[in-house]
Parts: C-alpha cells; structure tokens; sequence
C-alpha cells in the first residue's frame, strides 16, 4: 500500500460493473438451459441474479463510487463462487473470474504530483480556516 490515497470513480465502477455483468449473462444463459442443474440451485441462482441486475443497473454516483466500487468486490468474489457452483453440474461458457484483491484501484503515476498539490492545499485551506475561526 502507498503514501497516496486510493481513487475510485464512476468510470472504475461503469467498467467493473461491465466486466462482471457479462460473467452474468454467461452464467444465467447456461442457467436456463443447463437440464442437471437442480432446481434449489436454479432458484438460488435467479435470487442472485435478480440482485446483481438491481446493482449493476443503477445509476453510478460519484458521492458514492467507492461504497459501490467496494459492493462490486462483494459481487465478483460471489460470482467466483456461482461459477465454481454451477460449474459442478453444467459446462459455463465463460472462463473462470479470479477476484480482484481487496480495495480501490491505484492512483495512476501521472496524477500523483496532482494529488500531492491538492493534498497540500486542502491543509492549508484548513490550516487559514482554522486560524480564523480562533481569530474571531
């Protein structure tokens, strides 16, 4: 882990949003037409499946990117598991998703000298704030 803070936007959240969403679509076509799954796993899939759609079709907001950045974690690694789930009983058609490690995604090196500047300012803003508070 580094010095400088980790950013996420709604683009980061779009993007994975985009690349788990068709891991979905792959398991639930397999879903419907795969006759050894059983149907409490065919019914627990749907349940799972429903939700992520509520997720994954939401508005992004970027007061909010990375609690939704961190929920899309809690989804990948949930669909790790439905792969390896449904992978016993049915052949998916979508390779193996490994889950990203925990947390949000690096400052890229360019912006770095940006976020240090901003970093700066922000305590000094608070610093002359502060001191005019104590001054009245």
């Amino acid at each position: 882990m580094g010095l400088l803070p980790k950013f996420v936007t709604t683009d980061d959240v779009r993007a994975q949003k985009t690349r788990l969403d068709a891991v979905v679509r792959s398991i639930d076509a397999t879903a419907k037409t795969c006759a050894t799954m059983p149907p409490d796993v065919r019914l627990a899939w749907e349940g799972f499946s429903k939700a992520w759609r509520g997720y994954c079709d939401a508005e992004d907001s970027w007061l909010s990117a990375a609690a939704e950045y961190d929920e899309g974690v809690a989804y990948e690694k949930q669909i790790a598991d439905w792969q390896v789930r449904i992978g016993e009983v049915c052949k998916l058609a979508a390779p193996p998703i490994k889950p990203a490690s925990p947390g949000l995604p690096e400052v890229p090196e360019k912006w770095h000298g940006t976020v240090r500047i901003v970093a700066a300012a922000g305590i000094a803003l608070a610093a002359v704030v502060a001191l005019r508070t104590v001054a009245r």
